[in-house]
């Protein structure tokens, strides 16, 4: 088994942080993928988020064709 999750960050920063961290790493990601990551975090929570990274232009939203809602830092290829 792989170590534990590690817990959501109780604050604000530290939150926007882990999500940017997250698509950095990923390329892109669902608000499902940060409730895989992190323990305690539901994925309404992280789907506001990522929406928020979207709207202060950290982020762009990315819509599949059968309309899966995922996000990729802004700047950065979508990767296949």
């Amino acid at each position: 088994k792989r170590g534990a999750k590690p817990a959501w960050p109780k604050d604000l920063p530290a939150r926007v942080v882990a999500a940017r961290d997250l698509l950095a790493e990923a390329g892109m990601a669902r608000a499902e993928d940060l409730v895989e990551r992190f323990k305690g975090v539901k994925a309404a929570e992280a789907e506001k988020l990522l929406e928020s990274l979207a709207a202060v232009g950290v982020a762009i939203e990315v819509v599949s064709q059968g309309g899966t809602r995922a996000w990729r830092l802004l700047g950065r290829e979508a990767r296949a």
